[in-house]
């Protein structure tokens, strides 16, 4: 039986986790980051993900000014026993140095092509409930499984019940990080991400994607065609999601939002310009990125101004995956949604933003765009 365990909320005493890294090092991972000695325009490398960052920051590049002085920067002493070899100190390119500004999305005609390349048969589910959980005092977990759109497959998804609030339930379909295309089980689920839209009373669908958790490839997709592919599958899966919740009375199918974060907050745009039944979307700490080369009909760029819906941006003002000028400001321009119903929540910080501000600007969204939680009589 999987059980729900909080990440810590503050860095931990040297030593006190028993993780060891592959050449014998330990605190490696998810402690505080490390400054390096490698430099990338006027920033700094910071390695190895905080204890704020999910997990996928252990092995992500990342930086920062060198005169920030966080809670989740840390270094490690070390005693060389000859001199470096000189690319372990070399600089390091910006691998996110491509303006997103200056890309033109594609003309309507050549976009009702590329939204027919995502659209599928609405064949029966043949949906059913392989396993429930109720061990946590804030919701019930239930394993599901249905038919996908394509190659005869099966898509795992987890609903998350909240216990403090009376159904039909507003319900969030989810889309992780990229840290689910590295792990191999469900296990590892990123609810640490999601606990507190249960607490608050929504439902939560998560749905294990193509290429996540147990329906994992042998190694992450690569090459456009590949990235292509994978794309489409995932708005299939986000769509075969959204049939199952239209099946189930307890779902309110009616106010149904997406939550997208790091990678699901990239592709995002994509299922928000093609999928109908959703009434708004979220997407924390993620840009436009990871499109180069990709053909046009699985680049965000080209359905960002077919977003029609609400939408609601976190990002930290010096990320430096999804940077600000070239990433985060050209997806909120090229959104079609009105202005009114489009919010960028910047704050000063890297990819992760604080766990407390997310809350408090989604919840708040939540009952702008979806209205108040119905909650449970005493």
């Amino acid at each position: 039986m999987w059980i729900y365990r909080p990440g810590p909320e503050h860095p931990a005493r040297a030593g006190s986790y028993a993780g060891v890294g592959r050449y014998g090092t330990y605190d490696m991972a998810g402690n505080v980051t490390e400054w390096c000695w490698n430099q990338t325009a006027d920033r700094r490398c910071v390695s190895g993900g905080a204890w704020s960052d999910p997990g996928y920051m252990y092995t992500a590049l990342d930086a920062a000014s060198p005169f920030d002085r966080g809670p989740t920067r840390g270094m490690r002493c070390a005693q060389y026993a000859g001199a470096l070899p000189e690319p372990l100190t070399a600089p390091l390119a910006n691998i996110q140095d491509h303006d997103y500004g200056k890309d033109k999305p594609v003309a309507d005609d050549v976009f009702r092509l590329y939204r027919s390349i995502c659209a599928y048969d609405r064949t029966g589910l043949q949906s059913h409930v392989e396993s429930i959980d109720d061990t946590s005092p804030w919701w019930r977990q239930e394993r599901v499984s249905f038919d996908a759109a394509y190659s005869n497959e099966r898509v795992i998804a987890f609903v998350f019940l909240p216990r403090h609030a009376a159904p039909p339930y507003q319900t969030i379909l989810f889309f992780p990080g990229g840290a689910a295309l590295r792990e191999r089980t469900s296990e590892h689920l990123e609810l640490r991400r999601l606990d507190f839209l249960l607490r608050g009373g929504h439902a939560v669908v998560y749905p294990v994607y193509k290429g996540t958790y147990e329906r994992s490839f042998s190694a992450p997709p690569s090459g456009p065609n590949n990235v292509r592919g994978i794309r489409i599958q995932w708005a299939k899966d986000v769509g075969r999601s959204i049939d199952y919740i239209q099946t189930r009375a307890d779902l309110d199918s009616a106010k149904l939002a997406f939550f997208g974060a790091g990678v699901g907050a990239g592709v995002g745009p994509i299922f928000a310009a093609i999928e109908s039944r959703l009434k708004t979307v979220i997407l924390q700490g993620g840009g436009p990125g990871g499109s180069s080369g990709v053909p046009g009909e699985a680049q965000p760029i080209n359905f960002l101004p077919r977003v029609k819906i609400p939408v609601l941006m976190i990002n930290g003002r010096n990320d430096f995956l999804s940077p600000l000028a070239t990433s985060q400001i050209p997806m909120l321009r090229l959104l079609g949604t009105p202005e009114k119903d489009k919010r960028h929540a910047v704050f000063d910080c890297g990819h992760s933003v604080r766990r407390a501000e997310v809350t408090k600007e989604v919840l708040a969204w939540l009952d702008h765009y979806l209205g108040p939680v119905k909650r449970k009589e005493p």
